[in-house]
């Protein structure tokens, strides 16, 4: 999980890895030692594919920091929404940006609660760990952004593990356990509350929320409680008749959490991608 976090699953950069080194070394030769082959890959990519690179950049660069809403990129950028539309639309076809809404928006290209993300895993990487540190990797102090890597790759890796649980929820893992089809699994958020994926069932009768922890810890049933809590604040549509909730665990479930989820067909619990049967 750590290492797709920062390739994705491109061949090229996945070549560049050998799997005889742990992934701190390769890390360290692929992307942040000097004359690294894919610690310029970004700004090559963005020169090989687009007319206008400087603007592309800029705006990757702002999402990067944080700048989601489309009002706060162009106060970032400085560029007129017109234009931005359109450049934000390019970096969309190219798969290299997503536009995010709430997973319980019925006409997602309307919503005005959109935010955008960097989409592609390496683009991701280079934005939070390369460009900050272009100083000290061109004066050859790789040592020192290495050491950024490896105390953040973990925090940057839980957002990777959602993004996968996400997929696979969309690709028919909880299919067979649940008895439905699920569909459309984004996620949901207000201003103050956030759930990591939110499904419906093909049938509309059901909905499906779950919480995707990356930590080194099993997941307990406070954690339940809390997504529980928290799934009473989404406003459904009438159709829906019966939730169900997923928990996925990097590092499992604790004796009582299992315990539960033993007694409750609504709970299913996964263990990295693999789900737990009892």
């Amino acid at each position: 999980m750590r290492a797709w976090s920062v390739l994705g699953g491109v061949p090229y950069y996945l070549q560049l890895f050998d799997d005889r080194r742990n992934l701190r070394v390769n890390i360290r030769t692929a992307i942040l030692d000097t004359g690294a082959p894919l610690q310029e890959e970004v700004e090559f990519l963005l020169r090989q594919e687009l007319r206008e690179p400087r603007v592309y950049f800029g705006i990757l660069a702002a999402i990067a920091a944080g700048k989601r809403k489309l009002g706060e990129i162009l106060n970032a950028t400085g560029l007129p929404g017109p234009t931005i539309a359109k450049y934000l639309s390019v970096l969309q076809g190219l798969g290299l940006v997503l536009r995010e809404v709430p997973a319980t928006e019925l006409h997602p290209e309307k919503s005005k609660k959109g935010l955008y993300a960097i989409a592609d895993p390496f683009v991701r990487f280079w934005f939070r760990f390369v460009l900050p540190q272009r100083a000290l990797l061109e004066t050859g102090r790789a040592d020192e952004a290495a050491r950024r890597v490896d105390s953040e790759l973990d925090a940057f890796a839980a957002f990777a593990y959602e993004d996968i649980c996400r997929q696979e929820v969309n690709h028919g893992l909880l299919d067979d356990a649940t008895g439905r089809r699920w569909e459309r699994a984004g996620r949901w958020w207000t201003r103050n509350a956030e759930i990591d994926l939110l499904a419906f069932a093909g049938d509309g009768d059901s909905v499906l929320f779950g919480e995707a922890k990356w930590r080194r810890r099993p997941i307990g049933t406070n954690i339940l409680r809390d997504l529980e809590g928290v799934s009473e604040l989404v406003e459904l549509p009438p159709a829906v008749r019966a939730k169900h909730y997923a928990l996925f665990s990097r590092s499992g479930f604790t004796d009582a959490m299992r315990r539960e989820a033993a007694t409750r067909p609504d709970v299913f619990l996964v263990h990295g991608l693999n789900i737990i049967k009892e």
